[in-house]
């Protein structure tokens, strides 16, 4: 035997590291609450996603919306003016939309109350963000449009002026900026149950409750039925306010 392969021979071979640490290599699996998390997020996630991208329905009533201001470009830009059946109806949507859009709004500031940092929060402010963005954006297109109309002669002797028909179109921007913002409401609990679900697990003597239904469900349901008595109570003024106009 040579010298070369004497020396290779007593050479003692490489360890794994698992015989270095004296511990089987044996890979860590979560425990059932890292999976129901992890589970819960990913379903959080693909909520989120539908909430921050409009669906068909969302476009086609947009597109409904642009018709109808073709045909009638005063009652987009004043709903109050309509008259006939379809005038009782507008008080009704009007005191919805402000119901739905104050109960969003308040949730949302509610989430980043309770955990600011947290992903899912930041994920459902952006949803909302995506939506006003959109319903801007139709707004300012309908305004446009509508532009002719408003600048014309509609109940004056003189024409509109200009100042005036910039107060008519930040109107009706902000008028779709609601309707669009109150498309996110039904997103809101969930959010709020995930947004108490991380505050609760920034508390460590709290943490081992954090993914309690009392924690996920109970209190986000009863805080949002909260919100929503209140919205309730701001539709029914601003519905007999618009109904006596």
């Amino acid at each position: 035997m040579s010298r070369r392969n004497g020396r290779r021979g007593d050479r003692p071979r490489k360890q794994r590291s698992t015989a270095r640490s004296g511990k089987p290599d044996t890979a860590v699996t979560p425990n059932g609450g890292d999976e129901e998390r992890k589970a819960s997020a990913e379903r959080f996630d693909r909520l989120m996603e539908r909430a921050t991208h409009p669906g068909l329905l969302t476009y086609a009533l947009a597109f409904v919306v642009i018709l109808a201001a073709w045909k009638w470009p005063l009652a987009i830009a004043d709903p109050t003016s309509v008259h006939g059946t379809v005038r009782n109806v507008v008080p009704w949507i009007v005191a919805g939309v402000t119901a739905l859009c104050f109960s969003t709004l308040t949730t949302l500031l509610y989430s980043l109350a309770l955990a600011r940092s947290s992903e899912a929060v930041k994920k459902f402010a952006a949803a909302v963000l995506n939506r006003a963005g959109v319903g801007a954006a139709l707004g300012a297109l309908v305004s446009i449009r509508v532009a002719p109309a408003l600048l014309g002669k509609p109940n004056h002797e003189t024409e509109t002026p200009f100042a005036d028909y910039l107060s008519n179109a930040g109107n009706i921007i902000t008028m779709f900026t609601f309707i669009f913002i109150a498309t996110t409401w039904l997103y809101s609990l969930v959010a709020l149950g995930t947004a108490s679900a991380a505050f609760v697990r920034r508390i460590q003597w709290l943490q081992q409750f954090s993914d309690s239904w009392v924690v996920q469900r109970l209190l986000p349901t009863a805080t949002m039925l909260v919100i929503n008595l209140y919205a309730f109570l701001l539709a029914r003024i601003v519905y007999f306010e618009i109904h006596r106009l």
